[in-house]
């Protein structure tokens, strides 16, 4: 097989698996796990500052901007949130 198809046939592979990494994501005894109402009252009316410096602001009404931590002002994205519940593992 040449290089690429190996290459795209890895990556195919990840991106099929990691998901189901995550469904068993380990969690430290100090974590607690939000449902979807807790979570909505956490983040509805604040803006979380990630590592980067990119910001998320979840506004009352249920619009959502985001801003990247490029050091860009003013390149981001927006939108509205709604709250759902994750699809159950099959």
């Amino acid at each position: 097989m040449t290089l690429l198809i190996r290459y795209a046939i890895t990556l195919s592979m990840l991106v099929i698996a990691s998901p189901l990494f995550a469904n068993d994501w380990k969690t430290r005894p100090t974590d607690n796990r939000l449902d979807q109402t807790d979570l909505s009252r956490l983040i509805t009316g604040q803006t979380l500052t990630f590592h980067d410096g990119a910001l998320s602001v979840f506004h009352t009404d249920g619009r959502y901007a985001y801003t990247y931590g490029d050091g860009e002002r003013g390149s981001g994205t927006t939108g509205s949130k709604r709250m759902a519940q994750p699809a159950s593992p099959s």
